[in-house]
């Protein structure tokens, strides 16, 4: 697993969120965690907090990664990376994690 990925979620709350954004720095690598918000489908995520709602498509299909409901998951729970947003990473990092734990 690797910053930026987009994971198949193996863990009990897969039903509601089928995939998880791995958003930890890779030097951490070696933790039992990893930090995440879940990639839900657009239909499911509340409008109005754009910032908050990085869309990612998958196998055609519209979702969103909730960054507001980030969370440390068990690595065992992060399975087949489904996409990458290596080259959106930042647009997390700048837009959706300041706002959350900066307000800016």
């Amino acid at each position: 697993m690797a910053r930026g990925e987009v994971c198949e979620n193996r863990g009990r709350g897969a039903k509601a969120a089928p995939y998880l954004l791995d958003l930890q720095a890779d030097v951490l690598s070696g933790l039992t965690t990893r930090v995440a918000a879940p990639v839900l489908p657009a239909r499911q995520v509340p409008t109005g907090l754009a910032r908050l709602h990085l869309p990612i498509e998958i196998d055609g299909e519209a979702h969103l990664a909730a960054v507001h409901l980030l969370a440390a998951v068990p690595r065992a729970e992060l399975g087949r990376v489904r996409a990458t947003l290596d080259d959106r990473y930042h647009e997390v990092m700048n837009d959706a994690i300041d706002l959350l734990f900066a307000g800016i």
